[in-house]
């Protein structure tokens, strides 16, 4: 490859059109890992915890999307954007703890009555449901910003196309 066509891959990337194709494909990703544990909540935590983690994060969401406008504009929009996802990354990690927590202990012979009352069920609970909060902060920060990142790129292409080209990639359906 030679130094023109690197320039040119390079100039490219930084369209509006590229980089809306390339935050299409973080959103996939990242909410590929979110989706499918979300998917197994109600069966893995319980319904109680399930429950508790849903409220936690739609409580937090509701909030935040009032200040997370502010947050945008005073950090700006890619920062924004990687906190927001750092939300659905620590969730994740939460879960995943919750269920090495969970597994171990099944592998444990505890007496009945320590099974459910035990710390460290509730450690990983109170884990699951903090994370469950940050996520909702998360959110919010990262709608916020990938709406004006969004925005910012459709005063260049057509505002509707930008949504379009990012749905597809993020979300493709038959």
């Amino acid at each position: 490859m030679n130094l023109m066509s690197v320039a040119t891959l390079r100039k490219w990337y930084f369209t509006p059109i590229a980089q809306t194709i390339t935050l299409g494909f973080v959103f996939f990703f990242t909410f590929t890992a979110y989706s499918t544990m979300q998917s197994y909540a109600s069966s893995t935590y319980g319904a109680q915890l399930a429950s508790d983690m849903c409220c936690a994060i739609y409580l937090t969401f509701s909030i935040m999307c009032l200040i997370s406008p502010s947050v945008t504009n005073k950090v700006g929009t890619k920062q924004t954007m990687t906190l927001g996802i750092i939300g659905y990354i620590f969730l994740v990690l939460c879960s995943l703890a919750y269920f090495e927590a969970n597994m171990n202990q099944k592998q444990k012979t505890l007496p009945p009555e320590e099974e459910n009352g035990s710390v460290r069920n509730g450690f990983y609970y109170g884990l699951v449901v903090f994370g469950g909060v940050v996520l909702g902060c998360g959110g919010a920060l990262l709608w916020t910003a990938q709406g004006r990142l969004l925005m910012q790129y459709a005063r260049v292409m057509s505002e509707n196309e930008n949504i379009t080209i990012l749905n597809n990639v993020c979300d493709p359906k038959p």
